[in-house]
Parts: structure tokens; C-alpha cells; sequence
């Protein structure tokens, strides 16, 4: 059965008392089917996602779809023209940790509520994509969440091994979006390729190739025009993840990167004060492969130094 408004639109969506326009594309396939979403620049600084984004809403038209596509291109536009890390100017808040969030809060709080309520929960499946922010250096790897239903996680884990990325972490954490959508009984995941504020062509395609597979397997992305390239490995699921958090405002010193292999009792990094005496040696408590590190010489408070992942 054809769908009688099919179409392909842009728009910019005002998220009320914001002052925020969302740039996105909106695809009404020619059959009908499942509504899919994807946001990309929840993080301003995360730019390798929104790129593809892009890419994919221009190659996409409405004979390719069965049902509806939404693709919010920069999901924090105050912070990616700012080149913002984590924090929003406006209130000093992370939006990825306000979900669901409140229409009478603060800025994040209510861009976060108007995402969650306007897109995120009327979507049948859900793809958050992020990379490294600004200053740190990123494994590629998939999240899913176990905190929700367990045939939400069953199907949201279906999702996750589309991703042609090393790692697969089962979350049992509450916050952020994709967890937020897994909640509401979403399936939903969330894709991390590359970092430390590059756009190299590597990960914009390795996100590209990662969302067509993902709407060839939900049975949105019909007919032979856009096909699905072959996965060059399964995520290998891990039992959990250590993250390094600072202690206090310090410098940070590492000579590990993404993808290093780790020994229980090795060291990860330490911390000095601005004139170079030592702080605080962080060390490995279990044997494991780092997924993300922070590269800057700046490193605050309550912000992960690292965080690295025990496989099974």
C-alpha cells in the first residue's frame, strides 16, 4: 500500500522558551512503516555524526522509506556554533544528562523535555550518535540499555550488533537519551566513532555505513539503491566499564591511548598541580581495553580521566 503524504522536508524547529532552532529532516516514505529517529550533536563538539547526518538525509528520498524518518542534524545548536564541550553557556548543564526533562526547568532542562516528548517518544526506534568530545580520544563502541523492559533490551541489544564497532556495553545506567527511550519502551542505542573535536571522513563514513545497515535491519530502508556494506566485526560484548573520575581541578598526564590494552595494576594516567608535583596515580583495577581517554592537559573535577571496559 502507497502512503498518500509522502515527502521530504527541512525544517528548523523552534524548542519553545529556548530561543533554539533544531535543523532538521523529516521523510515520509512511499510504504508504510515503522518511525525511526536519529539525533546526532547532542554534544557540540561531537562532529562526525552530524556530518553523516547530513550525507544520509540528502542521498535518502521517500521511495526508499517505509514509514517515517526523523534526523535532527545538531540536537544542541547553541553549543555547536559556541564549539562547546559537555556544558551548555546558558546554565552550565550537559544535555545528555537532563533526559527526560522538564518544559519549565533551565535551557537544557527544557530543550532535553522537548526532544523526549516531541521526537524520542514517538519514535519505534531510536539511534543517539556521539563520538569523543573535544578532548578526548574514543574506541568506537555501541551502547544499549538493561535498565528497561527486557524485551526493549532484547530488541534495543538487536540494534547494537548492527554496529560495525569493536565493543558493545549493556548499560544499566538511568540517564541520558537513549536510556530515557529504552525507558518509555523504546528500543534504542547509542554509537560512538571517533573524537577530540575532528570530523575525519573515516568516522563520518563508519556512522554512514552504521545507519544504513541499521534501517536495512528495522525494515525502514527499502528497495537495492542504498545497500547495507558487510560488517568487518561484531561488537564483542562487555561486562562492564570503570570510569576514572577527577577528584579535583589538576592536570592530567597519560601515555595511553583508545584501544590500549590495560593489566590489573598498570597506570592509567596521573595528575599533577600547575607547577608539575605529582597528585593523584590512577591505576588499573582490572585487566580490561581503554574506550575513551581525556587528551587535554586541563581536567576538572568530577570529569572522567578515562574510562575502560573488562570484555567478556
Amino acid at each position: 500500500m502507497t502512503q498518500t503524504n509522502a515527502g521530504k522536508r527541512r525544517r528548523l524547529a523552534a524548542v519553545p522558551g529556548c530561543h533554539t532552532l533544531l535543523p532538521m529532516t523529516e521523510i515520509t516514505g512511499a510504504e508504510p512503516g515503522p518511525a525511526f529517529l536519529i539525533t546526532a550533536g547532542i554534544h557540540g563538539g561531537e562532529y562526525p555524526a552530524m556530518a553523516a547526518s547530513m550525507e544520509l538525509a540528502e542521498a535518502l528520498t521517500p521511495e526508499d522509506i517505509a514509514g517515517r524518518m526523523t534526523i535532527i542534524h545538531a540536537s544542541n545548536p547553541g553549543a555547536f556554533w559556541a564549539r562547546r564541550p559537555e556544558r551548555n553557556d546558558e546554565d552550565g548543564k550537559n544535555l545528555n544528562r537532563e533526559f527526560p526533562g522538564d518544559p519549565e526547568g533551565t535551557y537544557t532542562e527544557r530543550l532535553a523535555h522537548f526532544l523526549m516528548e516531541n521526537f524520542i517518544c514517538r519514535a519505534d526506534f531510536y539511534v543517539d550518535c556521539h563520538s569523543g568530545d573535544i578532548h578526548e580520544d574514543l574506541c568506537p563502541h555501541v551502547y544499549y540499555s538493561r535498565a528497561c523492559r527486557e524485551d526493549v533490551s532484547r530488541r534495543s541489544r538487536e540494534l547494537a550488533l548492527c554496529a560495525d564497532v569493536p565493543y558493545m556495553v549493556p548499560s544499566t545506567a538511568s540517564g541520558g537519551a537513549y536510556n530515557s527511550a529504552a525507558a518509555a519502551g523504546i528500543p534504542a542505542i547509542l554509537i560512538e566513532h571517533g573524537g577530540n573535536g575532528l570530523c575525519r571522513e573515516e568516522d563520518v563514513s563508519a556512522f554512514r555505513r552504521d545507519l544504513v545497515r541499521l534501517l536495512r535491519h528495522t525494515g525502514v530502508l527499502r528497495g537495492g539503491r542504498l545497500r547495507a556494506e558487510p560488517m568487518k566485526e561484531t561488537p564483542r560484548e562487555v561486562r562492564r566499564v570503570h570510569y576514572v573520575m577527577a577528584e579535583e581541578d589538576s592536570c592530567w598526564r597519560t601515555a595511553l591511548r583508545q584501544g590500549d590494552f590495560v593489566r590489573r595494576g598498570d597506570i592509567l594516567g596521573h595528575t599533577t598541580d600547575l607547577f608539575g608535583e605529582t597528585g593523584t596515580v590512577f591505576r588499573a583495577e582490572e585487566d580490561g581495553v581503554i574506550l575513551y581517554i581525556n587528551t587535554s592537559l586541563a581536567l576538572l573535577q568530577g570529569n572522567p580521566a578515562a574510562a575502560y571496559a573488562v570484555p567478556e
